[in-house]
């Protein structure tokens, strides 16, 4: 490759991130709908048992929900419940509901991990961010909490999206693709 079209191939990406920044969270997720991981909303008691049947189905979050105050208070990844199964011979953390701050370190049998709810194994205090945001907003909170996903909440404050790090590295990349089928007349980043 020239240096001229590594030049190009740069001022493209910039052009790109320049204009992703400014866009708004609404605007992500009517126009990348295929890119948003896919989450289900579950009450704070929901066993993990029934949580691992629908992570089977595609499912790459889970928002916890108190029911009392229909109040989003937590986030399990798919991955945590692989940490915490997976767990019986090693470790698994999780924050304590009382402090929100120690972790707890536990040896948990994978038959003793499958009564466990919920609120025992999310993250506490989920990053959220609202559909009138800017992407920056959205990024920044990210960097800022060291969150991978971010939950979209309504007027209401109840979930209609999650956008983690491997969505905007998608809208970067298909975003990427058209600027340089554009200009270079076929470029493709994989």
């Amino acid at each position: 490759m020239s240096r001229e079209e590594i030049e190009s191939i740069e001022e493209s990406f910039l052009n790109v991130l320049q204009e992703l920044q400014e866009e708004k969270v609404d605007e992500i997720i009517k126009r990348h709908k295929e890119f948003l991981p896919r989450f289900i909303i579950v009450g704070s008691v929901a066993r993990i048992k029934n949580l691992i049947h629908c992570a089977f189905g595609n499912v790459k979050y889970f928002v916890v929900v108190t029911s009392e105050e229909s109040k989003v208070n937590g986030l399990i990844k798919v991955a945590d419940l692989i940490y915490l199964l997976l767990a019986g011979a090693s470790r698994y953390s999780t924050f304590s509901g009382v402090s929100r701050i120690g972790i707890l370190w536990k040896e948990i049998p994978i038959d003793e991990a499958l009564k466990l709810v919920a609120e025992e194994v999310m993250r506490w205090g989920p990053s959220i961010a609202h559909p009138e945001d800017s992407v920056r907003q959205l990024l920044k909170l990210m960097w800022d909490s060291r969150a991978h996903a971010v939950i979209i909440v309504d007027e209401e404050g109840m979930p209609i999206s999650v956008i983690d790090e491997d969505t905007v590295f998608s809208i970067v990349r298909r975003e990427m693709n058209k600027a340089l089928r554009i200009k270079e007349g076929g470029a493709k980043i994989s």
